[in-house]
């Protein structure tokens, strides 16, 4: 289903609240930015296993797709 960008931004902050809810990563570590049709988030989450895994099965289950992921290891 093709949906305005409007659309496409109501749904990502939707997806965002059932992140947070999902995975207990806190509200001030997802930010959500809309361009178009394009949805980028920046999350911050902590060394947990399967933390990663469970994020990319909520994303899968709302009927997203992830084009890429970028990873930075802190320094400190």
């Amino acid at each position: 289903m093709e949906y305005p960008p409007r659309d496409i931004c109501r749904r990502a902050l939707t997806l965002r609240m059932i992140l947070i809810i999902k995975t207990n990563v806190g509200t001030q570590k997802i930010t959500v930015t809309c361009q178009g049709k394009t949805v980028t988030f920046v999350l911050q989450m902590e060394d947990e296993p399967g933390l990663l895994s469970d994020v990319l099965k909520t994303i899968a289950d709302f009927g997203a797709n992830i084009l890429t992921i970028h990873q930075s290891i802190p320094i400190s």
